[in-house]
């Protein structure tokens, strides 16, 4: 089960705060006792760069192969079929 996440309130003018106005350029990685903590700010929304279009077209055509992949795909199970599976040593 995850954890909710915890919010802390960080005074303006703390040590804190300065790091954080490092991490609105870029990430940042706090260390403590040899434990990393990768810092990176949250979006104000997480869908803005969010194509519905883009999405439902790659869903549709997700899975799909060509009916040529298709022969050679079926061509390749029937040979196994036909071979066999199982090694020679054992009935």
């Amino acid at each position: 089960m995850v954890k909710p996440e915890r919010t802390i309130t960080v005074l303006p003018n703390s040590e804190l705060a300065a790091l954080l106005d490092e991490a609105r350029q870029a990430s940042v990685v706090l260390e403590r006792e040899g434990v990393r903590y990768l810092l990176v700010r949250e979006n104000a929304d997480p869908f803005e760069h969010y194509d519905a279009a883009t999405v439902q077209r790659s869903l549709r055509t997700t899975g799909h192969i060509s009916p040529e992949e298709a022969v050679r795909l079926k061509a390749s199970v029937q040979a196994g079929r036909e071979e066999g599976t199982r090694p020679l040593t054992r009935p």
